[in-house]
């Protein structure tokens, strides 16, 4: 798919390792088989209830194995005279009907050898010829060669007659057509995706048809063939000329964001009429295609899925020149889920489109700024600069797209990947597995790199079998060819690991202008002990040069060869892949690769001392860092990568022996903000900076960010009460170091026995009750709690205390939010009556709940007394938030 001045801190600085190593393929115990070759770009595949297989090819064919056994497959249905296969165009979309044992009904979608709006003839297509793969390009005004065609969205029957083939009409293959649309006039992010939800509803995905290059597009990019701009016809229209005004245009990027088009959305539509489907979320717009959809805002949602567990989708999005992301919603949502493409890529506002005034946008926007956003922030997202988790090993130098994803439900893959989210990188050539958080959903930190391919463009579509193993479709064989492939990934404990070092792995050239480096496949080992051959991809064609028993090899890379690299047409990577595959008595085989990098060093990271220097809960903490290669400064902000961790320290005596928890990532951010959250003492907040040069070597920085506490005084009246501070209990008096701004709860006893005689607690000194939070402050250092003998009052006396009611807080904003928009709910331990605070602005009376609207971004305090019997509250409850800026 197309796919400063500030004070440096003292920080650990480190780099790949000098003998980096390249781990397996793989991880132990699992092979990758090929179950199906010879096949033409495939691009999808299903599994039918009685054991066949269907495959889509993009040029438009669909094949049908009999079994995953079978090696000849039949040609279901040749759709070669509409589908347009150019580019990354073609034969994307497949899917069986629910009762396709009874019905035979066979789902397609393409892109259409057609432009919407003229007449179709099957026999005559719009540019290619039928029967025949391979569509030409339109050599023209637009840089790009890009031909003007649609989407087609089609339902085949098979033949009962005749099994394996669709039904025929005139000798072509007879379709009925659901849906036309998706005008594109860009060779990338086409359609997408089918898929059948749990309640029989057809799940149908689109890009945005505009252009892949790096140029925002509105709609003022000319077609190639000399149509003029906006050929779709987008408003404010005509087609053909540039919109105007501008800030009107919904044309290129921006169809995304137009609900009365097919592009950048997913539908949810009755599989038998296209309808939209009964509980979508814009039923009774009023207009076909915004009720059909139930989600909006992509650039290319080429791939999606369920979690069978909760029913939510997953959909990939493909990035443009910044960022890759995996959105998560519900199905259906109640509500139309916006992913914020063109206006926003990742987390952030996308930096071309937020500075061109578009209408469209400028909504989006403005609904952010008023705390009320019309689009959700992606589950996951990572930098075209970067690896998607460290030292991943998987290129990102040509590019980047999220491919394929998939639930794994079955047994085979062993117990570790029960429930486990994958996601793929056709262009990256790697999968990636996310196992389930405590809430029994995926969870990003748990992300690790599952396979590394070679250039195959491997994971286009990833699904579970039948048979309970893993299957992914290669749009390449290993050795780049038009042919393909279908490959299962099986569990096979007994099988050898293959392990691979190069010694090193990157370095400058010395003064006879080479590099030299040696491979080590020595750590390799099996299961069983058993000898090992190796067989050597030294060149990376996918075939193996060597074999025997062999297990290092000598390299040596001249500066010539590599200049030579990056001139060719098209330019190869610098970077050199080298491949080992080491394999038993049995036939069991492992397979590793390693990068290696002639001429290349990794760049060095720094962190500089955060704002601010010591960090209180509640604290907007700004982060800043560099990364430095042999040009200098790295100044993009997408090769740097930001990991925060709370390292929680639970024994003060042994402050080394901390456990972290993962708090936030920023990918493709140079300087991020965020928020000191709640935590006991001890602890402190691991900054890691990652920084990769654009060959992928990274440099690494980390920093223990350390709070601003407080020494907390705890004292009983009389003395030496055993009270209890945060996770401190002890005889009074005693102090406790505590983080500023930090929550903790005190607790003292109902009663105590001191000197032989019995005390009954009686209050706090800031009135709270006798057990009760507290929030940390150096303003109030001290808390005392105070007991009575049987009798006597607080004074000593005979007359009991008449106790000021305790104020308690009830629902409240986050301590992090973008929304303008506060609500508090609270309550008193005694019928009470209230008094209100917002920030500097005086008391005043109020009633739970207690709501204030268009609050400006910054941080804000509320305070609330309850007053009962004439005494009010000493320690008013109190809620510190900060509102977000709107994003930039």
């Amino acid at each position: 798919m197309a796919l400063a001045g500030a004070l440096v801190a003292l920080v650990a600085l480190l780099a790949i390792p000098a003998g980096a190593a390249g781990e397996a393929a793989l991880p132990q115990g699992f092979q990758d088989e090929t179950v199906f070759d010879g096949l033409e770009q495939p691009t999808n595949f299903v599994f039918a209830p009685d054991g066949r297989v269907f495959v889509a090819e993009k040029p438009g064919r669909i094949k049908v194995f009999d079994n995953l056994n079978d090696p000849s497959p039949t040609v279901f249905a040749d759709l070669r005279a509409d589908v347009y296969d150019n580019g990354d165009r073609g034969l994307l979309g497949l899917a069986l009907d629910p009762d396709f044992e009874t019905n035979g009904r066979v789902y397609a979608l393409y892109t259409w050898d057609h432009i919407l709006g003229t007449p179709w003839d099957p026999e005559e297509p719009e540019y290619g010829d039928p029967e025949v793969s391979g569509d030409p390009d339109c050599p023209g005004d637009n840089p790009s060669n890009s031909c003007l065609v649609s989407g087609r969205l089609v339902v085949l029957e098979e033949d009962s007659g005749s099994p394996n083939h669709a039904v025929e009409e005139g000798g072509l293959p007879k379709e009925e057509q659901l849906l036309e649309g998706w005008c594109q006039q860009f060779s990338s992010h086409s359609i997408g995706e089918l898929q059948f939800g749990p309640e029989g509803a057809l799940y149908v995905s689109g890009g945005d048809g505009a252009a892949y290059e790096s140029i925002p597009d509105w709609g003022q990019l000319p077609i190639s063939g000399g149509t003029g701009p906006n050929p779709c016809g987008d408003p404010p229209g005509p087609e053909g000329v540039t919109p105007n005004p501008m800030s009107q245009s919904q044309g290129g990027a921006l169809r995304s964001q137009n609900l009365k088009l097919l592009n950048g959305a997913i539908l949810r539509i009755d599989p038998d009429t296209a309808e939209p489907f009964a509980g979508n979320p814009l039923l009774g717009n009023g207009d076909k295609n915004a009720e059909r959809t139930v989600a909006k805002g992509f650039r290319n949602p080429f791939r999606f899925t369920f979690d069978p567990q909760t029913g939510e989708i997953y959909s990939g999005n493909v990035g443009s020149s910044e960022i890759e992301e995996i959105d998560r919603f519900g199905a259906p949502p109640t509500s139309l889920y916006n992913s914020g493409w063109p206006c926003y890529e990742g987390i952030e506002r996308q930096f071309q489109f937020r500075t061109l005034g578009l209408n469209v946008c400028n909504a989006l926007y403005k609904a952010e700024d008023e705390g009320k956003p019309q689009n959700s922030e992606p589950f996951l997202n990572y930098s075209h600069g970067q690896s998607v988790v460290p030292d991943d090993e998987c290129p990102y130098e040509s590019g980047s797209a999220v491919s394929g994803l998939a639930f794994y439900q079955g047994t085979q893959l062993s117990d570790a990947y029960e429930d486990a989210f994958f996601f793929a990188d056709a262009v990256r050539g790697c999968i990636w597995v996310m196992t389930v958080g405590p809430d029994g959903k995926p969870d990003p930190a748990t992300t690790e790199r599952f396979m590394r391919e070679g250039k195959v463009y491997p994971g286009v579509k990833i699904a579970e079998g039948p048979d309970g193993y893993l299957y992914y479709a290669s749009l390449f064989s290993e050795e780049g060819a038009g042919e393909g492939e279908i490959h299962r990934i099986a569990y096979k404990p007994d099988s050898p690991v293959a392990k691979l070092e190069a010694k090193p792995p990157y370095g400058l050239y010395n003064g006879s202008d080479k590099f030299e480096t040696t491979v080590d496949a020595g750590k390799s080992t099996d299961p069983d002990g058993e000898p090992l051959t190796y067989e050597w991809d030294l060149d990376e064609d996918g075939a193996y040069e060597k074999s025997g028993t062999e297990q290092t090899q000598a390299l040596t890379f001249t500066k010539a060869e590599q200049e030579a690299r990056e001139k060719a047409d098209p330019p190869l990577s610098p970077n050199r892949v080298v491949t080992v595959r080491v394999e038993d008595g049995q036939g069991l085989s492992g397979i590793a690769r390693i990068t290696v990098y002639p001429g290349d060093v990794p760049p060095t990271a720094t962190i500089f001392t955060p704002n601010p220097a010591n960090w209180r809960v509640g604290d907007l903490v700004k982060l800043d860092g560099k990364g430095v290669n042999a040009d200098g400064e790295i100044k993009s902000p997408r090769p740097y990568y930001w990991q925060t961790r709370m390292a929680h320290c639970p024994d003060p005596s042994n402050p080394s022996a901390c456990h972290v928890h993962p708090l936030q990532t920023f990918s493709g951010i140079r300087r991020p903000e965020f928020f000191a959250p709640q935590h006991d003492y001890p602890s402190y907040i691991e900054v890691l900076l990652r920084v990769s040069d654009e060959r992928g070597l990274s440099g690494t920085a980390t920093f223990q960010y350390q709070p601003r506490t407080v020494s907390l005084s705890l004292v009983s009246s009389p003395p030496g009460i055993e009270l209890l501070a945060a996770n401190t209990e002890a005889l009074s008096p005693f102090s406790i170091p505590a983080i500023d701004g930090s929550e903790i709860q005190l607790k003292a006893p109902e009663t105590a026995v001191v000197g032989g005689k019995a005390y009954t607690f009686s209050g706090w000194s800031d009135g709270g009750a006798r057990e009760h939070p507290i929030v940390v402050s150096s303003a109030q250092p001290q808390y005392v709690a105070k007991y009575t003998t049987p009798g006597e009052g607080e004074d000593g006396g005979d007359k009991k205390p008449h106790k000021a009611p305790q104020t308690l807080l009830g629902k409240h904003p986050p301590k992090t939010t973008r929304s303008r928009q506060a609500k508090f709910t609270f309550r008193a331990s005694a019928r009470s009556t209230f008094k209100c605070k917002l920030d500097g602005k005086p008391k005043s009376a109020c009633r739970s709940p207690k709501t204030y609207k268009k609050l400006k971004p910054g941080r804000h305090t509320f305070k609330v007394w309850a007053t009962a019997g004439g005494k009010t509250d000493p320690t008013p409850a109190k809620f510190l938030w900060k509102i977000l800026p709107p994003r930039r």
